[in-house]
């Protein structure tokens, strides 16, 4: 019995579900409350509450609770420049099921935003996304039905409908901590 080894038991490492996201401050909720409440149809799907909307820019999904930091780490490699975001569409897509006010065009900026923060997440060792990056406002989850978007303070923009006047900025002079929005790890234990 003394040349056996023990068994040892170990637990699985905790994990988080972590993603990267602009996050709009209080005031800039308010504001844009009353509108993008209009645009969420009531008795379809689920909508998300004031404090839920936000901008991914990158989602990475289950990490091991060891690998938290180097997400972090990778974070604060980021430098980004003040820019505007127009959300100018409203898509629901059906896959995941969801109402989403889009931004049809990336500004610049906030393109590089994202393409540093995929480098630094791949330069630690993560996986980033490989589509082109897709900035929404998730309005509405477990939608079933594609014909639910109400034409409610829309407008025709160069022949399309969309929403009128729904404006995010991606910061100031500290666009990771700004007034108008800021950059926040987001996670939530599995």
């Amino acid at each position: 019995m003394s040349g056996e080894n023990p068994v040892v038991l170990t637990r699985p490492e905790r994990t988080h579900r972590l993603f990267f996201a602009l996050w709009p401050g209080e005031p800039l909720r308010t504001a844009l409350a009353p509108r993008i409440r209009a645009l969420q149809p009531a008795g379809v799907g689920r909508a998300q509450r004031p404090d839920q909307w936000h901008v991914t820019l990158e989602f990475l999904g289950s990490v091991p609770a060891s690998r938290v930091a180097a997400a972090h780490d990778a974070a604060a490699q980021v430098h980004a420049s003040p820019s505007e975001l127009r959300f100018d569409a409203v898509e629901f897509w059906r896959r995941p099921e969801v109402l989403c006010l889009v931004a049809r065009e990336v500004p610049p900026p906030l393109a590089d935003l994202v393409a540093q923060l995929r480098a630094a997440l791949a330069a630690q060792g993560f996986e980033p996304e490989t589509r082109p990056f897709r900035a929404h406002v998730t309005l509405a989850r477990k939608v079933t039905h594609k014909n639910i978007v109400r034409v409610h303070d829309m407008g025709d923009v160069g022949g399309l409908i969309a929403p009128r006047g729904l404006l995010i900025e991606t910061g100031d002079k500290d666009p990771l901590n700004g007034a108008a929005g800021r950059l926040a790890n987001v996670r939530s234990q599995v």
